[in-house]
C-alpha cells in the first residue's frame, strides 16, 4: 500500500531457504555488513550488492631455517669465458642440491612440461637417512608424511648421487620411518626431501604415480596449497679477485613458482664481492659477458630473501630473523612496479637479515642452517604478509601483479 513504512532494518525479512550462509569467500574470507539485510536469492547475478567487510588471513609467506650462506657453492672458482656458461657445482651441499626437475609456470593446473634446473637453493621440507636399494627412509618425523604423499628426494636417484629420486610414500612405519614405492640407487645421510606434483594418481597397474618434477605445495582436498617450508629463495653473489677486470654475469633461472627469471650483475674490477637484487630459488646457468683469463671467479650466496607474495607497504610485513622481530625499515625493500627487466629488482620485493647482501640486514648475524639427527637448525627465518584489500581482488588469471607481482623477466 502506498505510505506504509517499511519494516525496519533490524526486522529480517523470513527467507524460506534455509541455505543462507553468513559469510561470503572471493579470494579471501568477507563478513557481511550487520547493518544491511540482504537476501541470497536476491544478490544472484549481481555485482557488489552485499556491502562486507574484508577479512583475509596474515598470510605466511616463508617458514624455514635457511642453509648457511656460501661463497662459492653455487660455481667454484673459475675464469670467466665470453659468452660461455660457468661450470656450476657438481657436488651437491647443504642448500643445494643438484638437478632438480621443474615445471615452469604457465597458468596451466601442472604448469609446461619438466626441464631440469641445475641447482635449486634451499630444497626440500625435511631430510631422510637413505640406503641404497632399500625403500625403507630414516626421517626425523612421520607426521611430516602421508601414504601417496609425492616426494622429490634430492641426491639418491643413481649410483652418483647427482639425480633425485622421483618415488611415493607408501607406508609410515613408525615414528621415524615411512617407506617408499622406489629404492634410492645411493646412500645419503640427510638426503633433502621436497614434495612432488602429482598428488592421488595412480598407474596403469593401479599403483601410486610417481611425480614428473618437484612443486612446492601440499594438496588438502582439491586445493594445492603452497607449503611455506619450501619457499626460501636468494640473492646471488659473484666474487671478484684482486686484480680482475670485472663485467656483466648473467643469472638464469626460476623462482619459487617456476617462472623464469634472469638477472644481469655488474662486477667491477679489482677485489670485489657484489650481490644481486633478484631472489633466485632455481638456476640454469651463470654466464659472463667478457673474459678474464688471469683471475678467477666464485659464485654463491647470499642473505637476501624473497616475498611468496608482493610488499609495497613495510607495515604489512611481519618478520622474524633468529627469533627477533623485524622493527624497522632496514633490510626490507618493495617490489619492483616498473616494466621488469634483468636489471631491475625483484618483482615481489626483499628482506636482507644480515650483512650478506647489497644492503644493511635486519640483523648482523649470517644465516647458518645445519641439519644434525635429520633436523634442521640455526637461525629461522618467518615472513607473514598482511594482503589489502584492493590488492587481493584486483588479482585475477589475467594480471596477477597486484598478489604476486609482475611477470618476472
Amino acid at each position: 500500500m502506498a505510505g506504509e513504512l517499511s519494516p525496519p532494518q533490524s526486522q529480517p525479512i523470513i527467507d524460506p531457504n534455509t541455505d543462507a550462509s553468513p559469510s561470503l569467500f572471493y579470494q579471501g574470507t568477507g563478513v557481511p555488513d550487520p547493518r544491511v539485510m540482504y537476501q541470497k536469492d536476491r544478490v544472484q547475478g549481481g555485482a557488489a550488492v552485499v556491502p562486507a567487510f574484508f577479512a583475509p588471513a596474515r598470510m605466511k609467506s616463508t617458514g624455514q631455517i635457511p642453509a648457511a650462506l656460501g661463497a662459492a657453492n653455487v660455481a667454484a672458482a673459475q675464469h670467466p669465458v665470453l659468452n660461455t656458461a660457468m661450470t656450476l657445482v657438481t657436488t651437491a651441499t647443504l642448500g643445494v642440491a643438484l638437478n632438480i626437475p621443474i615445471r615452469p609456470f604457465s597458468g596451466a593446473q601442472n604448469g609446461s612440461a619438466p626441464v631440469t634446473a641445475a641447482i635449486a637453493l634451499d630444497f626440500g621440507f625435511a631430510f631422510g637417512n637413505c640406503t641404497s636399494g632399500s625403500t625403507t627412509i630414516v626421517v626425523s618425523d612421520w607426521g611430516l608424511f602421508s601414504v601417496g604423499m609425492p616426494l622429490v628426494i634430492a641426491q639418491v636417484g643413481n649410483s652418483g648421487g647427482t639425480v633425485p629420486l622421483l618415488t611415493t610414500v607408501t607406508a609410515l612405519t613408525d615414528a621415524t620411518h615411512i617407506v617408499v614405492a622406489s629404492a634410492p640407487l645411493a646412500t645419503n645421510t640427510a638426503a633433502p626431501i621436497g614434495t612432488g606434483d602429482l598428488w592421488g594418481g595412480m598407474n596403469a597397474s593401479g599403483q601410486a604415480q610417481p611425480p614428473l618434477a618437484a612443486s612446492p605445495y601440499l594438496s588438502g582436498g582439491p586445493g594445492a596449497f603452497l607449503d611455506t617450508r619450501q619457499t626460501i629463495s636468494r640473492v646471488v653473489r659473484i666474487v671478484g679477485l684482486s686484480g680482475s677486470t670485472g663485467g656483466i654475469f648473467t643469472v638464469a633461472g626460476w623462482d619459487i613458482y617456476g617462472q623464469p627469471m634472469t638477472e644481469a650483475i655488474t662486477v667491477a674490477g679489482g677485489a670485489q664481492t657484489i650481490y644481486g637484487a633478484k631472489c633466485f630459488k632455481y638456476i640454469a646457468s651463470v654466464t659472463p659477458n667478457f673474459a678474464d683469463s688471469s683471475h678467477n671467479y666464485t659464485v654463491g650466496t647470499g642473505d637476501v630473501f624473497g616475498f611468496a607474495f608482493r610488499t609495497l607497504v613495510w607495515e604489512d610485513t611481519v618478520a622474524f630473523w633468529a627469533g627477533a622481530p623485524q622493527v624497522t625499515f632496514t633490510g626490507w625493500l618493495a617490489g619492483v612496479t616498473t616494466t621488469p627487466s634483468s636489471t631491475t629488482g625483484d618483482v615481489r620485493g626483499t628482506l636482507q637479515t644480515g650483512a650478506a647482501g647489497a644492503g644493511s640486514g635486519i640483523g648482523s648475524n649470517a644465516s647458518n642452517g645445519t641439519v644434525s639427527a635429520l633436523v634442521m637448525s640455526g637461525r629461522r627465518l618467518e615472513i607473514s604478509q598482511f594482503i589489502n584489500t584492493a590488492a587481493m581482488l584486483a588479482a585475477t588469471p589475467s594480471n596477477a601483479a597486484t598478489l604476486l607481482g609482475a611477470t618476472q623477466a
